[in-house]
């Protein structure tokens, strides 16, 4: 009963902020920050022993949810107010991030099936958004494909589940003392493992994704690509944990499809030339990486694996929603996407700039970013199991290519950033003119504390672990050490950085070309 009070609780106070966002924004802002504060604080109470609402898997995910969502949710009144010149926006981002925070709270097979279907409804019309309030027709075709390919599949898993778990055990067993029968049957096990790697975007149904990503709102690309895919990753993360499944074929699966498409997504993203398809591809390269290492743990019974696999959840989530965001800026300050007519934001915005270098420091895996963090302990797990055999050295293989992969398509998004200034000075004053409003401010705000969050949650992440920390606890001091001399290091140049940029010279024109 408490849990059901809590989340009453901090869903009407997100709702009720949502909703006074236009009448009373300062209201709005202070009920949906208490309503985003509730569920993390609830984590936090957890791990540290006070109270025990949801268990360990469920907390990482409820955890990054409420904080994607919160500073979603904040980017979006201005956004909305910019671009569209309404707030509706809002109450699709702010019911879109609560529907998956309810998921991920849900302690029983009934309400996750419920809160599921409600994210995939709500996430279906964020989509589509730009049809509904620009008659943009291109986003009713995204919003199909979403729905044959990605809702579809996923929803034919999760009524399996419920089909065979009956719904008298849905709704009286919690997640982990579920045991279903009848997984084990091949069939079953493609079935539903199909569902939900199409929610990861992960191949054979992954190609919902980069249109759908890059067509959606600035935030609603943040929390499809922050959390949504994430959803993916959580079924079968708790199918897993079912005795009866079959976990030797799931592991065969995991590794094939996802060893195809992180090294297929990481081609497509270094091929792009608009920078919200860029990142799309890239999310299906860290799903598929998510999949490897979950693969690889079952095959192993390595838990350094299953580590690695969260230690990517977490940093994925908080990078490329931090990215999302800042692309939304960008087109907001620059009238479009491509490459090609960008590179010169960095001279508009230097902060703005320094903040997105941050979030592909952490996608590259550049200490001491999370995203570092997931790579080492993934690259130190395939090697201290080398010599069981040569599926460790080709699975090796391909996450080094995705990683050298990651490095091109990551330099390549910073060309929006620091690219060709000289083409586009026609631009810089007015687009400078532009970032003082106040709603800029606070998109700016977010960006910049969930860009920030990648170095801040290197540090806590190990704490969050549902497992022990057996198995790094050698060497845990010296890379706690590692990261704060990094730290120290990449806030130096940061700084030496921004008062480069902003004390650029402009070159003045006068009757014989440039000045000299």
């Amino acid at each position: 009963m408490p849990r059901y009070i809590i989340e009453v609780a901090f869903s009407l106070l997100i709702v009720g902020g949502s909703l006074l966002v236009s009448k009373v924004p300062k209201i709005s802002t202070a009920l949906r920050v208490i309503g985003y504060l509730t569920p993390m604080c609830i984590v936090a109470l957890g791990h540290l022993g006070i109270i025990s609402v949801i268990d360990n898997v469920s907390s990482i995910f409820v955890l990054l949810a409420s904080f994607l969502g919160l500073f979603a949710s904040l980017y979006t009144t201005g956004y909305a107010r910019i671009k569209y010149g309404v707030s509706s926006l809002q109450s699709y981002i702010d019911s879109f991030a609560l529907a998956m925070i309810l998921l991920f709270f849900s302690r029983y097979l009934a309400e996750f099936i419920i809160f599921w279907v409600m994210a995939e409804i709500i996430g279906f019309f964020v989509i589509v958004f730009e049809a509904i309030a620009k008659g943009y027709v291109r986003a009713w075709r995204a919003g199909l494909r979403f729905l044959l390919v990605s809702m579809i599949p996923a929803d034919i898993s999760i009524m399996t589940l419920l089909a065979l778990a009956g719904i008298n055990n849905a709704f009286m067993i919690p997640f982990n003392q579920l045991y279903i029968t009848g997984l084990s049957h091949p069939i079953i096990t493609i079935l539903v493992t199909l569902g939900f790697l199409a929610k990861a975007a992960v191949a054979p149904l992954h190609f919902w994704l980069p249109e759908a990503h890059s067509i959606a709102p600035a935030p609603g690309s943040a929390l499809l690509s922050g959390m949504m895919v994430k959803m993916g990753i959580y079924g079968i993360l708790r199918v897993l944990s079912m005795t009866d499944y079959n976990v030797d074929l799931l592991a065969w699966m995991l590794l094939v499809f996802g060893s195809i498409t992180t090294i297929y997504g990481g081609l497509q993203a270094l091929a792009q030339s608009d920078i919200k398809i860029l990142l799309a591809y890239s999310t299906t390269v860290y799903t598929s990486i998510i999949c490897i290492m979950i693969s690889l743990y079952v095959m192993s019974n390595d838990p350094v694996f299953i580590i690695s696999a969260y230690f990517f959840v977490i940093a994925h989530s908080l990078f490329k929603a931090a990215l999302f965001l800042d692309s939304g800026i960008v087109e907001l300050v620059a009238h479009t996407r491509e490459l090609e007519r960008l590179g010169y934001i960095s001279k508009v915005s230097p902060i703005l700039s320094l903040f997105a270098l941050v979030s592909i420091l952490s996608l590259i895996g550049v200490p001491p970013m999370m995203g570092f963090l997931s790579k080492l302990i993934m690259f130190l797990g395939i090697v201290r199991n080398i010599r069981l055999g040569i599926l460790y050295i080709i699975a090796l293989i391909i996450v080094a290519v995705s990683a050298a992969l990651s490095v091109g398509y990551g330099a390549k998004y910073l060309l929006a950033h620091w690219g060709r200034p000289e083409s586009a000075k026609e631009y810089i004053e007015t687009s400078r003119a532009t970032l003082p409003h106040t709603y800029f401010r606070y998109m700016l705000s977010s960006e910049a504390i969930m860009s920030s969050a990648n170095i801040a949650f290197s540090f806590i992440a190990p704490l969050l672990l549902p497992m022990p920390l057996a198995t790094i606890s050698d060497w845990i001091f010296q890379l706690y050490l590692i990261l704060l001399m990094t730290t120290l290091i990449l806030i130096i140049a940061l700084l030496g950085l921004h008062q480069t940029f902003s004390k650029v010279r402009y070159e003045a024109p006068w009757l014989g070309g440039t000045k000299p």
